[in-house]
């Protein structure tokens, strides 16, 4: 098979190669170069799939959308520079008992998912502003109270246009130097930050698009949304959680490592054409990262997680839950509470402190501790030797791109926590 212009998971292909056609052979789906010369592009066996991705000057066979019905692939159609155009829904995709109570779902009842998600949303934005070391958001952790106690919509999105206010504020404060923000602009965006935000939450409403019609909910029936033609509000108001901690955490990800430049961009703030094959990408890498679910408790990639998202909004709409649970993040993942932490003294004072979990898809992490008055013996031991008070130790690191980073580790004995093996790390650049 010839290197593909398609970036290929379990489930999902971005076709981006222009005058291309997407058709049918034998029982899989392959991406025919009809302009040029170089014939099959790539091929996917059909019972893999469930959604298609095309920008600009690709098309669809007519045997192959039949196939795609039969099948149940989702296609979405976008212009090459990533606005959403429509989709084709496969006939099947439907259930009566479901749609049925969406449709007969009370006020009150969407009110109460709306603020779960709307709540997890601020909460996900003080996580992210943390994680990136910008402190100071206690009016953040206000609002996100605020939006569990509201009495009417109307209410909850005051307090979401307040909170998106107050966080956008910070937002420049995550970036790398040579990078700015100052205030969300759309359509069109303004500045370069505001195009990637922009575009990175249309590919996001498209997984969320996805996962909505695969488990038979009626995106354009929202419980915060207003209804529109045309405009999926259920597709937007799940969006909201995920916009922080997903789409936003990926945009200062490709401009603080250098991955997308200035330099990239068109007059009218557009991504070339080829800096948006790499931005489709990573994109598609960074939604099949994995992390441990604070809800289920087990390791999925971002595009799992919306998808059962998705599950769980379903089960609170049919009484299956008591209520939907968002998705939310707290300050640091599960994977920074370090019970297999070990250390090397050095004679000067410096350990090496060796644990897993620093970057998604990496296996260990390693950190020179400058401590000269820890006793390495007592953290190798217990937390609980290691002093009667919590301990606030500085180390520095080098992490999977080759980047200094820096972190605060606070280790806290058992009587003054629950868990006698937490820490906490105040870090960082995980997402």
């Amino acid at each position: 098979m010839k290197a593909t212009e398609g970036m290929f998971d379990e489930s999902v292909v971005y076709v981006t190669k222009q005058g291309t056609q997407v058709r049918t052979d034998g029982g899989r789906i392959v991406v025919w170069d009809v302009d040029g010369d170089e014939g099959e592009l790539a091929t996917f066996p059909t019972e893999k799939l469930d959604t298609i991705n095309v920008f600009g000057g690709v098309n669809f066979s007519t045997p192959f959308v039949a196939e795609a019905n039969e099948h149940g692939i989702i296609l979405n159609y976008f212009t090459e520079n990533g606005k959403y155009r429509g989709s084709f829904v496969p006939q099947r995709n439907t259930i009566a008992e479901v749609r049925r109570a969406q449709y007969a779902l009370a006020e009150t009842a969407e009110l109460e998912i709306a603020a779960s998600m709307i709540a997890a949303k601020v909460r996900n934005s003080r996580t992210l502003l943390a994680r990136k070391g910008v402190h100071g958001t206690d009016v953040l952790k206000d609002l996100g109270v605020r939006a569990t106690t509201v009495s009417t919509k109307d209410d909850l999105r005051g307090v979401e246009g307040e909170a998106s206010e107050r966080y956008f504020d910070r937002l420049d404060e995550t970036l790398t130097d040579g990078w700015t923000f100052e205030k969300r602009t759309k359509r069109p965006p303004e500045d370069h930050i505001n195009s990637l935000l922009s575009l990175t939450y249309v590919f996001m409403k498209n997984e969320v698009l996805s996962a909505l019609r695969q488990y038979n909910l009626d995106p354009f029936l929202g419980v915060l949304h207003a209804d529109r033609h045309g405009r999926p509000s259920l597709a937007l108001d799940l969006q909201e959680e995920f916009r922080p901690i997903f789409c936003d955490a990926f945009v200062t990800r490709l401009v603080n490592r250098g991955v997308i430049t200035h330099d990239e961009f068109t007059a009218d703030n557009h991504l070339a054409d080829d800096a948006f094959k790499t931005y489709c990408s990573k994109f598609d890498e960074f939604m099949q990262e994995e992390f441990t679910h604070p809800y289920f408790e087990y390791t999925v990639t971002r595009r799992k997680a919306v998808r059962q998202q998705a599950i769980l909004l379903r089960k609170a709409i049919t009484d299956e839950l008591d209520e939907y649970h968002a998705l939310t993040f707290s300050k640091w993942p599960c994977a920074w509470q370090l019970p297999t932490m070990w250390a090397k003294t050095r004679t000067d004072g410096v350990c090496t402190v060796h644990y897993s979990g620093m970057e998604p898809g990496d296996s260990t992490a390693y950190s020179r501790l400058m401590c000269p008055k820890l006793s390495v013996s007592s953290l190798r031991t217990n937390w609980n030797r290691i002093s009667s008070q919590p301990m606030e130790i500085e180390f520095g690191f080098i992490d999977s791109v080759s980047l200094v980073k820096t972190a605060r580790l606070i280790l806290v004995p058992s009587h003054l926590a629950s868990n006698p093996m937490f820490c906490e790390l105040n870090y960082v650049d995980l997402y």
